[in-house]
């Protein structure tokens, strides 16, 4: 920069006309950078030296409540420490960083933004300042997450509408095929006075015809929502659920779990009932295992389910962790999503499979003991 007389001030004319037209290329830049794009610039120890005013807008701080601040005061506590320690060693080795960050707003509100950060470097190499570029992707961000929860909500409504009819099936269908049974059973008393060998062979006829009617209709009520789950529990619900796959042909089961009574889910119990029926089912029609080992844990807050069979296996995308259609897997997955846990599987061709549910849990009391079938 030029020099000036003390006793004289440094007007238009008097500055070269090269700085005059860098100056207004840079005020332009400043013009559009502010009409476009959210920017923070920060010190060398992540200290906010300047914002603009759609990063004002965005977080509905004014400047004065940002600047001297550092990005802890909006923070959403989302994102894992070791996320944000990875973004810092990139740029404090002078390293461009570009990733998607959910801040939280003043009101406590959150927004995403697709951040670039660049680091301005000293002469020594070292990190002077940091300019970070934002862009809003809240809405964006918004849809994915609505998408993602739609398989969830569908599982939810499916589970409500299988209650609901189970509900109809057996209060009303099933009381209404008892009610015709009690009838023709009456109606029979009326003719045995008169020793009617064929009429009674006709009446026994038709109330074997009515009992099967009765037992199927309870079974479809049954696997529609299990009733021994709300009225027994999920401890006896699962051992049911387990006994009734152990009378297949030619199929070892093996079955330990820990007492699920006292424990409260995240989400709906019936979610981690149907991941262990849907298992079970997929070893049974696909899997040609001879063999299932089924565990429930519950250890320091945690269920663990884990289920390993001997069957034929299936070969997964390790480049996308793509699994065969038709199996519920992404269905399984949900479902343990529902219950705010994950799923995993681990199979190939003649290696059986392993399925591993991880789930967080509450206690209502200390009892854990494990009961073994």
């Amino acid at each position: 920069m030029p020099s000036f007389p003390e006793d004289k001030k440094p007007f238009a004319e008097d500055i070269p006309k090269e700085f005059q037209s860098l100056s207004k290329e840079l005020e332009d830049i400043k013009f559009v950078l502010n009409n476009s794009v959210i920017m923070a610039v920060t010190d060398s120890e992540g200290k906010i030296t300047y914002v603009n005013d759609k990063f004002c807008e965005i977080s509905k701080f004014a400047g004065d409540e940002l600047v001297g601040q550092d990005y802890r005061l909006i923070n959403s506590q989302y994102h894992s420490e070791f996320f944000m320690e990875d973004l810092w060693q990139a740029i404090r080795n002078g390293q461009i960083w570009q990733g998607e960050i959910r801040n939280r707003a003043k009101d406590g509100t959150f927004f995403w933004v697709d951040t670039t950060i660049v680091p301005f470097l000293d002469d020594n190499g070292k990190p002077r300042q940091y300019v970070a570029i934002h862009h809003d992707i809240t809405q964006r961000k918004q849809m994915e997450e609505a998408i993602q929860a739609l398989p969830q909500q569908i599982i939810q409504a499916q589970e409500e509408e299988h209650k609901r009819i189970s509900r109809e099936i057996h209060d009303d269908l099933g009381q209404s095929l008892v009610t015709l049974k009690m009838l023709i059973q009456s109606y029979r008393a009326g003719f045995s006075l008169r020793k009617d060998q064929k009429q009674e062979r006709s009446f026994k006829k038709i109330i074997h015809c009515l009992d099967a009617i009765i037992e199927k209709t309870r079974g479809l009520a049954a696997g529609l929502r299990p009733s021994s789950l709300e009225v027994l529990g999920p401890t006896a619900a699962i051992r049911q659920l387990i006994n009734e796959f152990r009378c297949q042909k030619n199929l070892r089961l093996r079955f330990s779990c820990s007492l699920l009574d006292d424990l409260l889910f995240e989400g709906e119990v019936i979610n981690l009932y149907r991941i262990i029926q849907e298992a079970l089912t997929n070893i049974v029609r696909h899997a040609r295992a001879t063999e299932v080992y089924i565990r429930i844990q519950n250890v320091k807050n945690r269920v663990k389910i884990i289920i390993t069979d001997n069957g034929r296996g299936f070969r997964i995308s390790h480049r996308m962790g793509e699994l065969p259609a038709g199996l519920g897997f992404s269905t399984m997955r949900e479902r343990a999503r529902l219950l705010e846990g994950t799923l995993e599987i681990r199979s190939g061709p003649r290696e059986g499979t392993r399925i591993v549910v991880d789930i967080p849990v509450r206690a209502r009391s200390s009892s854990a003991l494990l009961t073994k079938h």
